[in-house]
């Protein structure tokens, strides 16, 4: 290639020639051979700057985007908080047995939705039940015993018209009537007191929500109202507690004066 530009080689020889300092005791023709090779160098280095230059190419940044073109309007922007929450159960029961007795059965899974009134635990009835048919038995007992009293009341009474009986053996009478109605009373609420810890003995859930961890296998011995069966977590509605910065608690209590705030809560896609 630089036989093809004779002009620019000999210019190159030249200058290399006037920059050439003179040495004194070297041959004439080690100076001349020096000075071509300079010039033969210095060529090889600037001939790709005299070369002609290449088409320019387009990167993808000159090439031509769409772009959108639209009015410029005025309004509000939006001013947005984000801050990390923790969720938390609308409310939450923990299940207990309201008498004592053994875990007969459990009427669930682990982690499963319960709805309010289905049937979680059963304590054995047998204790209770044996207590309620006690009950009603001594009801119908004290009621003969009233029945035989109201019946001497009245025989003493016509006897204490005719002076056959003393006045005391008719307020005996009398007392005991009293005393028996008395007992049927307590009869009655011991029969109820019976019936509803026969009741107890099935334990259903009181609110709609997701339950627990199982806390106590069948077979053991629970107190009551002491030992925790299961805790229910009631999830619809639910609770979203997070903090905001303090540097925005002031102008959060201005924009709440004003009206509600709207909040959006987002589960991370990890979470989901």
């Amino acid at each position: 290639r630089a036989m093809d530009r004779p002009t620019e080689v000999q210019l190159l020889r030249i200058t290399c020639q006037a920059y050439e300092p003179a040495r004194k005791g070297k041959p004439k023709w080690r100076r001349g051979l020096r000075a071509v090779a300079s010039a033969a160098w210095s060529a090889l280095l600037l001939l790709p700057g005299c070369s002609p230059p290449d088409a320019p190419k387009l990167t993808p940044a000159d090439a031509a985007v769409p772009v959108t073109v639209t009015n410029a309007v005025l309004a509000d922007i939006p001013q947005q908080l984000s801050a990390i929450g923790t969720v938390e159960p609308y409310s939450t029961v923990a299940v207990k047995s309201q008498i004592h007795g053994v875990l007969a059965r459990i009427g669930f899974k682990q982690g499963e939705h319960v709805r309010a009134g289905d049937l979680i635990f059963t304590i054995d009835p047998r204790p209770s039940e044996a207590a309620r048919d006690q009950a009603v038995a001594n009801l119908a007992r004290d009621q003969a015993l009233l029945r035989k009293a109201q019946a001497d009341l009245r025989r003493d009474a016509d006897l204490l018209t005719n002076n056959i009986v003393s006045p005391a053996t008719f307020d005996q009478d009398r007392a005991n009537v009293d005393s028996l109605k008395a007992i049927l009373l307590a009869d009655a609420a011991a029969i109820t007191n019976a019936e509803l810890e026969v009741g107890f003995c099935f334990i259903k859930s009181p609110i709609d929500g997701r339950i627990g961890r199982l806390l106590v296998n069948e077979g053991n011995v629970v107190k009551d109202l002491e030992t925790v069966l299961a805790v229910i977590n009631q999830m619809k509605p639910i609770y979203v507690d997070f903090s905001v910065p303090e540097q925005y608690l002031q102008e959060v209590r201005e924009r709440m004066a004003n009206g509600p705030l709207k909040v959006e809560a987002r589960i991370p896609r990890d979470c989901s």
